[in-house]
């Protein structure tokens, strides 16, 4: 796989006390992980969950903002992406990621002795997988959780195609093809768009078995809002055609937790930290981190 390093969003951040390496998921994998530190002590802590086919790689919009404002930030590549090892989009069984983001949460946690816990982030599908995390009653605990365009439906594909993707997961889980990503939902800045599709890191293959994971762990997670216990940011674009902003909703409509918002933006597509609203998306993530901080 091609270098960090070979992008230029990287090498931007990688000014700003950067390191990077690997840690070991419960199964053994070596999985990689970076991290950026502020000056001085942090103020919060937060572990950014990526999504489909990217990297932690491409969030640079986001972190620079939260450096300044004195927030550590921490990010892993999924098995199956980026930097970390893993058949490119599949997985044998969702858990794996939540056991692998759970492993790196701990791990984040000890090395900030966060004992009053951290943040969570996460885009499309990792804004899936931070929300079915934190209704698995993590440990540590959460301070808060933001959900980027979360993964959360599934009806975005049509029936059919959701029908045969389920039988093929279970005769030949491993089958993949080409996710067929239009580029042009992603952002409606053309750097942003030339950018992703120049990045060696990126992919656009998934699994039968992945789709068929993420197509029943959106609709379970959907439903489950009222069980949600945490402070609950989700923002979203109202143009974003790829995660269509009402399953966002639906679930936001369900979640009883008193301290909950979601914030939408009109023109927005997949990405609003990567859109043309992203100064006030990312200074909205900012501030409510530092509003719920120590």
């Amino acid at each position: 796989m091609a270098g960090r390093d070979s992008t230029q969003e990287s090498i931007t951040l990688a000014k700003h006390n950067h390191t990077q390496g690997n840690f070991s998921a419960d199964d053994g994998t070596r999985l990689y992980r970076q991290s950026w530190q502020p000056e001085g002590t942090a103020r919060a802590v937060m572990v950014i969950a990526h999504g489909f086919g990217e990297h932690s790689g491409r969030y640079a919009s986001l972190i620079h903002p939260l450096l300044d404002a004195g927030v550590a930030v921490h990010a892993l590549d999924h098995r199956g992406h980026g930097e970390s090892p893993g058949a490119r989009g599949h997985i044998g069984h969702w858990r794996a990621f939540r056991h692998d983001l759970d492993a790196f949460v701990r791990l984040v946690a000890g090395e900030h002795d966060s004992k009053d816990g951290l943040f969570l982030y996460g885009h499309s599908m990792g804004g899936l997988m931070v929300l079915d995390y934190a209704l698995d009653a993590p440990a540590p605990p959460l301070r808060g959780v933001i959900a980027s365009a979360p993964f959360l439906y599934p009806e975005v594909i049509p029936a059919v195609q959701r029908g045969v993707g389920r039988l093929m997961s279970l005769i030949a889980p491993g089958f993949s093809q080409a996710a067929a990503l239009d580029t042009r939902t992603l952002s409606r800045d053309p750097a942003v768009i030339k950018a992703y599709e120049a990045d060696p890191l990126v992919h656009g293959t998934i699994s039968a078995r992945l789709a068929a994971q993420m197509f029943g762990t959106a609709k379970r997670t959907r439903a489950a809002g009222a069980d949600f216990a945490y402070p609950l940011l989700i923002v979203h674009g109202e143009a974003d055609r790829l995660v269509p902003a009402r399953g966002s909703a639906m679930f936001f409509n369900g979640v009883k937790h008193p301290d909950r918002q979601r914030l939408t933006w009109p023109e927005c597509r997949h990405e609003p930290h990567n859109d043309l609203d992203r100064d006030e998306v990312v200074t909205t993530i900012r501030d409510w981190i530092l509003a719920r901080s120590c």
